[in-house]
């Protein structure tokens, strides 16, 4: 692959993830960009989540949902994924997981 050709691939690879990245953070974020990820620790630091473990894992994914549902309560539009997807679709199929590895053990 000739330089030039590379150089346009890197430019159009970080235009796509500048656009996700502000977009997800448009949905996730409030005007403190890491807002979600602080929250999110919080909560796991509060609920005794083991994210060491693989339901503690689990656990963490269906909070992060359920943090995004709350928290695009708040928003008029949404740029990502829908609310339907994180509620009906997204957080079902990670409690389903999380009922899983309990079976398991």
């Amino acid at each position: 692959m000739k330089q030039s050709k590379y150089k346009k691939y890197v430019k159009d690879c970080f235009a796509k993830r500048l656009k996700l990245c502000m977009d997800k953070g448009h949905d996730y974020a409030t005007s403190d960009i890491l807002n979600n990820f602080k929250r999110v620790a919080k909560l796991c630091e509060i609920m005794h989540i083991d994210v060491t473990r693989p339901e503690g894992v689990a656990m963490f994914f269906i909070v992060h949902k359920l943090d995004r549902e709350n928290n695009l309560k708040l928003k008029k539009d949404v740029k990502c994924e829908t609310r339907t997807d994180t509620m009906e679709m997204d957080l079902p199929n990670y409690v389903d997981l999380y009922n899983a590895l309990g079976v398991e053990e």
